[in-house]
């Protein structure tokens, strides 16, 4: 007979994987629209209570950290959101996967979205002077957009890729 207790851990791993695919689809939008639908951050927070309750051993601590570390980021996000440097879709999405890294993994989750949005940054200065030689045009440094939902997407993967264990899978019988 199984227990409640034998299908958590396949709940936490199906958690983690929706949150991937949501971050994919998050990161194709973003590169095609500028924009981040509401839809994807509202998903993703109603998809951390589940998470939260199939971890092993969760604690109150635990919980309080992750709303710490996502009240954090969201306070940053909407001063960057303040100033017009970034867009309130992104805010939303970085404080949405904030809540499933955690303060142990926030260091990771920055990093890589630090290092995404280098990149984006730097691909956007070379996609200049093929714009001015394509006679395309070319908006000034200040206004030019970077999709910057792809550089939150790289941290949330490299958070989420650590606790993937398809293992969860085959020892319930899915796969």
């Amino acid at each position: 007979m199984a227990y409640i207790t034998d299908t958590l851990p396949f709940v936490n791993q199906l958690c983690v994987l929706i949150l991937i695919g949501l971050l994919t689809a998050a990161a194709v939008w973003d590169a095609a629209t500028f924009t981040i639908p509401n839809w994807i951050s509202l998903i993703l927070v109603a998809l951390f209570i589940p998470y939260m309750l199939s971890m092993a051993n969760p604690t109150w601590g635990d919980l309080g950290w992750r709303l710490l570390v996502a009240t954090i980021i969201f306070g940053v996000g909407f001063g960057m959101f303040a100033v017009n440097v970034m867009g309130g879709g992104d805010v939303k999405l970085m404080t949405a996967v904030a809540l499933f890294v955690g303060a142990n993994a926030i260091g990771d989750f920055v990093l890589a979205m630090a290092l995404g949005g280098g990149a984006l940054c730097i691909g956007a200065l070379l996609l200049r002077p093929i714009r001015r030689a394509m006679h395309l045009p070319v908006p000034s440094i200040r206004k030019t957009k970077v999709p910057y939902g792809l550089a939150i997407c790289a941290g949330g993967y490299a958070v989420a890729l650590k606790q993937v264990d398809l293992s969860t899978f085959f020892s319930v019988g899915v796969l």
